[in-house]
């Protein structure tokens, strides 16, 4: 037996327990016995061992495992902000700032996958997801007169004071 919280005296036995009993995320534990309610030093320690005896968790990393997009890492976590801790998968990568020019690691959007998704399920949502990112990328990079004319960051505000001024054949605004 080893103690995983001292600030609240619960060992491995309790949360394995726990885990057991279907409480499959940190605030659940935090819940039913005080662990990393205090310091928060044991947070780590549990969020590992719910990782290792979470069934779901580890049939969608191994359904992942197979899954490859160039240059690209799929992470497969439990979302542990949100409610019963939703298990999502994200694409990650290296690329260049188009601000600042510095290389750095990006986090595509989640995708939510439900505790009932099938396989093949699973390997569309990672395929949506990279189509997804492929996209952006191309609205972030794509210029016309060296302006990002489709930039995915622009404001509602923006783009809706933009579609007002929609252009036809019969009334060609701002055409040259």
């Amino acid at each position: 037996m080893t103690y995983v919280c001292i600030c609240e005296d619960v060992n491995d036995s309790e949360i394995s327990r726990l885990i057991k009993e279907g409480f499959n995320t940190v605030d659940k534990i935090k819940d039913a016995s005080y662990a990393g309610t205090e310091c928060g030093a044991c947070i780590e320690v549990i969020m590992d061992m719910i990782d290792k005896n979470d069934k779901q968790l580890q049939r969608v990393r191994k359904i992942a495992e197979g899954i490859s997009y160039p240059n690209y890492r799929l992470r497969i976590e439990r979302d542990n902000a949100s409610p019963g801790g939703r298990i999502f998968l994200q694409w990650v990568f290296d690329d260049v700032c188009i601000v600042t020019g510095k290389m750095k690691e990006w986090h595509c959007r989640k995708w939510y996958l439900s505790d009932f998704m099938l396989d093949s399920e699973i390997v569309k949502t990672a395929f949506a997801g990279a189509m997804a990112s492929a996209e952006h990328q191309c609205r972030e990079k794509f210029r016309y007169n060296e302006v990002r004319l489709f930039n995915p960051h622009t404001s509602l505000k923006a783009l809706m004071e933009a579609s007002a001024r929609e252009t036809t054949r019969d009334n060609p605004v701002d055409e040259d």
